[in-house]
């Protein structure tokens, strides 16, 4: 019985990420398609191509700078990637997806098939307003085609005129998508949620929690296998937005704050990885940038560590008589 007994708490406890906690060890690298506007929001197609978002590139047009940072509108580029990490053959996405608006903000499906993106709530050529003539952001959902084009635009049914809906990522299954939004049900200004993937569509969209959330920002969820990476500039962060990384099995521990290099006194966010090479990318607006925000490419030396935060309970009793042994040490 007392082997029986330890055995399965063993493997209880085995269920959490490891023994200690850490923040990660990480080499990062400045890409050089930076430019002095805002350049940011990574995204990987497939193993050797990324997407990411920047202002307009050529002439401006009347109405075509955003009032609030003075630049121009969003567009959705792709780039090769090369072996350090950086980015070549860098052109427009191709399809029905730059509009006149932002775009940014992307997962794809692994079959490259599918992918989810954020654009200001346009669409059939119309710009939706709330009551105030705001034009929020919303999320959709876009075939990829053999040649690389993204047609068959759709938006997510959760849209709503009256808030934002944006950033999309995906569970290692599939069967979640999660995004943020400022929607009834908000812990705080904004929030991450989950809906499930269906046969007839989505489901109800669900507050992740105040294990995740605060009463604060919580921007650009990603998923690597069962740990949740987001940012967020709630306190006790190194400054503006921080990323941080939670596991998706019960939010335990709290949220894990990412050391330096990755988080700075600036704004540090979007932060993707691949699950194999342990290589990615992140984006920042920190002291050295080229000007506003600009793409960093890492290297994960030491990986982020969570605690064994299982609580173990259990009895010790004699083999033959059931009795329990009073005062036994049990060595796991």
């Amino acid at each position: 019985m007392r082997k029986y007994i330890i055995a399965l708490l063993l493997r209880y406890c085995g269920v959490s990420f490891a023994q200690t906690e850490g923040a990660g060890k990480y080499a990062i690298k400045k890409l050089t398609v930076n430019t002095q506007n805002s350049d940011f929001g990574t995204a990987f197609f497939g193993e050797d191509k990324l997407v990411f978002a920047s202002p307009k590139k050529g002439i401006t047009l009347v109405n075509d700078v955003w009032v609030d940072n003075n630049q121009r509108y969003l567009e959705l580029y792709i780039g090769d990637i090369m072996p350090d990490g950086d980015l070549s053959n860098v052109t427009l996405v191709k399809g029905d997806v730059n509009t006149r608006y932002h775009e940014a903000d992307v997962v794809f499906t692994r079959d490259l098939k599918t992918v989810y993106f954020t654009r200001n709530n346009y669409y059939n050529k119309k710009l939706a307003r709330d009551e105030k003539q705001m034009a929020n952001l919303a999320m959709f959902k876009a075939t990829v085609n053999d040649k690389g084009e993204w047609v068959n635009i759709i938006p997510m049914p959760f849209n709503n005129v009256e808030y934002s809906v944006g950033h999309p990522a995906l569970s290692a299954d599939e069967k979640t998508l999660y995004f943020v939004s400022d929607m009834p049900g908000s812990y705080g200004q904004t929030d991450i949620f989950k809906v499930a993937i269906n046969q007839n569509g989505f489901g109800n969209p669900e507050n992740l929690g105040f294990k995740v959330n605060s009463p604060a920002k919580e921007f650009t969820p990603y998923v690597d296998g069962e740990v949740l990476y987001f940012s967020s500039d709630k306190d006790g962060g190194m400054g503006g937005l921080d990323v941080y990384a939670t596991r998706l099995v019960d939010y335990e521990p709290e949220p894990i704050l990412l050391n330096a290099p990755i988080n700075s006194s600036g704004d540090d966010f979007a932060l993707i990885i691949n699950s194999k090479t342990r290589k990615g990318y992140f984006s920042s607006k920190r002291k050295g940038g080229s000007g506003d925000d600009d793409i960093f490419s890492f290297i994960e030396e030491e990986p982020v560590v969570f605690k064994c935060a299982q609580l173990i309970t259990g009895e010790v009793r004699d083999k033959n008589t059931t009795e329990i042994i009073r005062g036994a040490v049990v060595s796991i």
